[in-house]
């Protein structure tokens, strides 16, 4: 009777109530949407919070859900295998970049006692500026002028 006198009213009053139905429903799913996915599921699985009906739901034993479970478990095996290899891989060449900078540091070092050294035999006069010893030259000189 009401929809006869009123159908648009009725109309919009029955859609207002339907979106603050779905609404509610959304609000009260969506209270689990932080949890982990183990407790959502234990909490499903759970005589107060399951949202299937009767009270034996939580006895029935899930069918498809089994193989379902296995090639889960099964993907998450490759990708854990997967991860390892990756963090091998990793390793590896973190170890050889390890070496390799561990033997350029000791070339550096080698170098830098080169210097020194060859620093050192400059200062004393040993060595001239282009690396030749200088007691050669005075030797080659000696040897000329005892030649004369």
């Amino acid at each position: 009777m009401i929809m006869t006198i009123d159908p648009q009213g009725t109309q919009q009053i029955v859609q207002k109530a339907k979106e603050d139905r779905r609404d509610r429903l959304n609000k009260s799913q969506n209270m689990i949407v932080g949890m982990r996915p183990e407790f959502v599921q234990a909490l499903n699985n759970s005589l107060n919070f399951s949202r299937q009906k009767g009270r034996s739901a939580f006895l029935l034993k899930p069918g498809s859900q089994r193989k379902r479970r296995h090639k889960e478990i099964e993907e998450v095996k490759q990708e854990e295998q997967q991860l390892n290899q990756s963090k091998q891989n990793y390793l590896q060449q973190n170890k050889r970049v390890r070496q390799e900078m561990s033997s350029l540091q000791e070339q550096l070092e080698e170098l830098n006692e080169y210097k020194q050294l060859v620093m050192h035999l400059h200062q004393s006069g040993i060595i001239n500026e282009d690396g030749n010893p200088l007691f050669q030259n005075l030797n080659q000189n000696d040897n000329n002028n005892d030649m004369q």
